[in-house]
């Protein structure tokens, strides 16, 4: 990765969005509150996929074990480890095409694909080319972190801070005391992936990919105890 690539991505490590709703009933105040985190990836998972077709079986299933032999090399080259290489079992299938009315013609279809998991960043791009040049079909490229759980619950936090100081602001201007939280209730957003993906001149050939980065984002609504400020 490159030192502009680099920095962009460590200025967007972080980014809370904080949006908040405010309902004011008697005895209570009611504040909804999110937050959003933008995080660097810790790895790329990549899916290549090797499709052959040929009249017999058999063959269609060399082609691919060969091809599939090939893309491990590959991998194996960048020091990945293999218990970040997983291969599926190849499947055979039966092809069945119409031309000109005429009666379909059979033809095998052997499938397999091969999950790569890349921690070193700056070797996504060429592996994507190595793999597309041995053979491999693109199915899936896709960023992830080693500890989910930890930026969700740094996103929840950031929603409870968010929510009590703008329900403590508008306390404040409405000349109401806020009190204890008598509710609370949360829900997480899907994990989305800000990725701009590789782009492609045909399905064989890529260029270039860039790992983007991972947003979580947490909401909140909690209940105030509130009373007049007399």
């Amino acid at each position: 990765m490159n030192p502009t690539k680099a920095a962009i991505l460590t200025v967007l490590l972080l980014i809370c969005v904080p949006y908040f709703a405010l309902a004011v009933e008697s005895g209570k105040l009611s504040v909804n509150g999110s937050a959003t985190l933008y995080i660097e990836p810790d790895f790329v998972t990549a899916t290549f996929t090797v499709e052959r077709n040929a009249v017999l079986a058999a063959d269609a299933n060399q082609e691919v074990g060969q091809t599939m032999k090939r893309l491990l090399e590959v991998a194996r080259g960048k020091d990945i480890p293999d218990v970040d290489l997983k291969t599926s079992g190849i499947t055979i299938s039966v092809v069945r095409t119409n031309r000109n009315d005429c009666p379909s013609s059979d033809n095998i279809r052997a499938w397999q694909s091969l999950t790569v998991v890349l921690r070193k960043l700056d070797q996504v791009e060429s592996l994507i080319d190595e793999m597309v040049e041995a053979g491999a079909l693109i199915q899936l490229v896709q960023p992830g972190v080693d500890d989910m759980e930890t930026h969700k619950k740094r996103a929840l936090e950031l929603a409870i801070d968010s929510a009590r100081e703008q329900a403590g602001t508008v306390a404040e201007q409405l000349g109401l005391v806020m009190g204890s939280a008598i509710e609370v209730s949360f829900a997480s957003a899907a994990m989305q992936y800000q990725t701009a993906g590789f782009s492609t001149t045909e399905r064989l050939s890529a260029r270039t990919y860039l790992p983007g980065m991972i947003r979580v984002s947490e909401s909140v609504r909690v209940v105030f105890e509130s009373s007049d400020n007399q």
